[in-house]
């Protein structure tokens, strides 16, 4: 796939061959995410448990060992950071996101839910609606 990408420091576009998808998304309890992005120690821990009970969510270099890699800057819409690790075998940066938000951090799941839940009556109130007229 062949993409072309604006970038905002030169103000020219350039064509990108391939885009790989940086980001694993783990379990995180929404109470406990907070503690665990301050605690460098629990989130090795966690990220050790994680990388033994589900190997399919990581990279294959995951074994060979990683790191912390920092933060990514907070996010406007739901206000959370994101920590970052860096494989050591090939130095690849990846982005660790909770499982409680939607992608592009639209919002979190259960707002989600709930509006998914309602959009199944969303066509009877149109039709509804259609009719009084």
């Amino acid at each position: 796939m062949i993409r072309e990408i604006y970038t905002k420091e030169t103000g020219n576009t350039k064509e990108v061959s391939l885009l790989a998808n940086k980001s694993i998304i783990l379990p995180f309890e929404k109470e406990t995410y907070a503690e665990l992005l301050t605690d460098k120690s629990a989130f090795k821990t966690f990220l050790t448990e994680q990388i033994n009970a589900y190997p399919e969510l990581f990279p294959d270099t995951i074994h060979q060992g990683f790191r912390l890699f920092g933060f990514v800057p907070k996010s406007v819409k739901q206000e959370l950071r994101l920590r970052r690790i860096q494989t050591i075998a090939d130095n690849q940066v990846w982005q660790i996101k909770p499982s409680f938000v939607m992608p592009y951090m639209t919002m979190d799941t259960d707002t989600a839910q709930k509006i998914f839940f309602l959009s199944r009556w969303v066509p009877i109130v149109f039709i509804i609606s259609k009719n009084k007229n």
